[in-house]
């Protein structure tokens, strides 16, 4: 879990889902305080440090925004594709569900004509970086980390960074995740 602030009270409630859910086994949870961006977005400042700080023996990045609500399977859906070496990553993506005026449904509509240009052609497919995930051999391979530097945008970059190593990109329509969103008129 990554956070641009140690009093980012996200981090509270992460903290009690993974008290709460925590099982024999479970995977660890770190968290990584990035600190302000100074050289790129804030996101891909949070990125690169996160990825910087994985653990070493961490196979598959999986990113996945705040504001995503992914299924109980999705991580699984998800990861499953990477199984075929040829894939360069593996990727969801969100459905706004409009809640308020015009403008929270007119965002709905403008982003439901995205979510379906993607699909079983890989080599139109990009990488939505609410729910994305890659090998870790293929993300270092490629130099994604180093792209993202001096970036806004974390996944047209790694969007690019894919389709010019010619590795394609797999759409999981499982992976597809509701964020609910409140659009007042004055968005």
């Amino acid at each position: 879990v990554v956070s641009d602030r140690a009093a980012d009270p996200a981090l509270a409630v992460v903290a009690e889902a993974f008290r709460s859910f925590e099982k024999p086994n479970s995977p660890s949870v770190r968290v990584v305080i990035a600190g302000e961006a100074t050289d790129s977005g804030q996101k891909v400042h949070n990125l690169r440090l996160a990825v910087g700080d994985a653990d070493p023996q961490s196979a598959v990045f999986a990113f996945v925004d705040t504001d995503a609500r992914p299924s109980l399977g999705w991580l699984q859906s998800l990861v499953a594709p990477l199984s075929d070496e040829s894939l360069g990553a593996a990727t969801g993506y969100r459905w706004f569900v409009a809640r308020g005026g015009i403008a929270a449904h007119l965002r709905s509509v403008w982003n439901a004509s995205i979510a379906s240009a993607l699909g079983a052609q890989r080599d139109k497919n990009f990488c939505w970086g609410g729910s994305t995930a890659i090998r870790r051999e293929t993300f270092e391979r490629v130099k994604v980390s180093e792209s993202w530097r001096g970036t806004v945008s974390d996944d047209f970059t790694m969007t690019r960074v894919l389709q010019d190593a010619r590795l394609p990109i797999k759409f999981v329509p499982q992976c597809l995740t509701p964020s609910f969103v409140n659009s007042p008129h004055a968005n």
